[in-house]
């Protein structure tokens, strides 16, 4: 999961921005995994629970070598802050931890990426965005196509899968 754009800011519950590089001080040297924190958002500093997990050095390095690959092409520089806030996964929700528990956000989240990125695909590949100007009933034709090909290939890709796995199944056996 990619982390927040730098420009966003999060606040503690007093008001005061959080500071990032304290705080990943204080978990490496405690060895502190993850952690959740009440925070401030947004313009009107809505209440929320943040979510803060450290990445593995590994995860790290990746993300830092895709950005300056990304910031080199772009002519930009990278701040420290930036750099930073590349050493976690922040996760914001307005939902209270009784009704969703830390372990339950990070398979949500994953799903909802995958849906968003699935989309996104579907988006793309059909040309969903790029149809021409025609009239309605021809781009309705035009759309009920596209969609049909979006279950039809989304079929085929899910009894793949499902092929795929019965096979890895059998050769466990």
């Amino acid at each position: 999961m990619e982390s927040m754009k730098s420009m966003h800011t999060i606040l503690e519950e007093s008001g005061s921005e959080i500071d990032f590089e304290t705080l990943y001080a204080r978990m490496s040297k405690e060895g502190i995994q993850q952690m959740e924190k009440k925070s401030l958002t947004g313009k009107e500093h809505l209440p929320v629970r943040l979510i803060i997990t450290l990445v593995s050095p590994e995860v790290y390095s990746e993300r830092i070598r895709r950005l300056e690959k990304e910031a080199k092409k772009k002519g930009r520089s990278i701040s420290k802050r930036t750099r930073m806030l590349y050493h976690f996964n922040l996760m914001i929700t307005s939902v209270e931890a009784e009704k969703l528990s830390v372990e339950k956000i990070y398979p949500l989240c994953r799903s909802r990426r995958q849906v968003e990125l699935m989309f996104k695909n579907r988006k793309s590949v059909f040309s969903l965005a790029g149809l021409q100007k025609m009239k309605e009933n021809r781009y309705i034709t035009m759309l009920y196509v596209r969609l049909i090909l979006v279950v039809v290939n989304l079929q085929i890709i899910y009894n793949i899968q499902f092929c795929l796995s019965k096979t890895e199944e059998k050769n466990l056996c």
